[in-house]
């Protein structure tokens, strides 16, 4: 009788029954598009990783967050660390604080030298082989931040102001980079060094011979040099997946309370 009795309130629904009914399924429409949201998101940055991601052994200070007040790895002892012999490349990475057509924004420098072989970028727009640099032409690679904040394209000019005055970039290829907010122009790291005096660097990038193995080549400078944060290559792609899913928890709590609430 009891089932009947609710079944019976459902033959003619009234407005009451449509507006819980349309609620229902703006509540689980909600909590399916978070789901493809941050699905989408991770395998994004997961990709990012992994083409950042792919030298042997990660090098940088104890606490190095990035902070001009952080301390950095001297020159001198990355070329000590750069002498051993299982070593094939270091690619050493500095990022300052600049403005790029008087928008504040970020200038990496980067071996560019390593790139296609060691090192590689995630390119929204690749570097066209075809197009010829003219002889003296400064290069460099914006995110796709910057390309929309400050509405520039491949093939245009940028101002950089730095410390010996202002140097013109021109933008050969647009590549996506998730660490930075406010944009990112990557430069060789010869015209970084050049413009701004740099002796010290953020992180360094190290691939090693195929015959050496990195956990032991890790273990070994851990015993040379206390004060380095010294990390393999799956040790770090944990610690930023792991980031990423930290940052992303409070989604997924939100995900079931809209089912909960639904």
């Amino acid at each position: 009788a009891v089932a009947r009795l609710a079944a019976g309130r459902l033959i003619h629904p009234t407005s009451r029954h449509q507006l819980a009914l349309a609620g229902f399924y703006v509540a689980i429409g909600m909590a399916c598009s978070m789901s493809f949201l941050i699905s989408s998101f991770e395998k994004s940055v997961t990709d990012w990783l992994t083409h950042r991601l792919r030298a042997d052994i990660f090098v940088s200070t104890v606490g190095f967050q990035g902070s001009d007040q952080d301390e950095r790895m001297p020159a001198r002892l990355l070329d000590e660390i750069a002498a051993d012999p299982a070593i094939r490349a270091m690619d050493r990475f500095r990022l300052v604080d600049t403005t790029i057509n008087d928008m504040p924004t970020g200038l990496g420098g980067m071996s560019f030298d390593l790139l296609g072989s060691f090192q590689e970028l995630l390119w929204i727009q690749p570097p066209d082989p075809q197009t010829e640099i003219p002889d003296g032409t400064i290069v460099g690679y914006a995110n796709e931040n910057l390309a929309r904040r400050a509405g520039i394209s491949v093939g245009q000019t940028v101002r950089i102001a730095t410390p010996v005055g202002e140097r013109l970039v021109t933008i050969s290829g647009i590549h996506a980079d998730y660490a930075r907010d406010n944009g990112l122009l990557m430069v060789d790291l010869t015209y970084l060094e050049e413009w701004f005096g740099i002796q010290s660097y953020d992180t360094a990038a190290i691939f090693l011979d195929t015959n050496t193995p990195a956990l032991e080549f890790k273990e070994q400078l851990q015993e040379r040099y206390h004060g380095l944060a010294i990390r393999d290559n799956p040790e770090l792609m944990k610690t930023a997946l792991g980031i990423f899913e930290q940052t992303f928890a409070v989604t997924k709590a939100l995900q079931l309370i809209g089912i909960l609430v639904a």
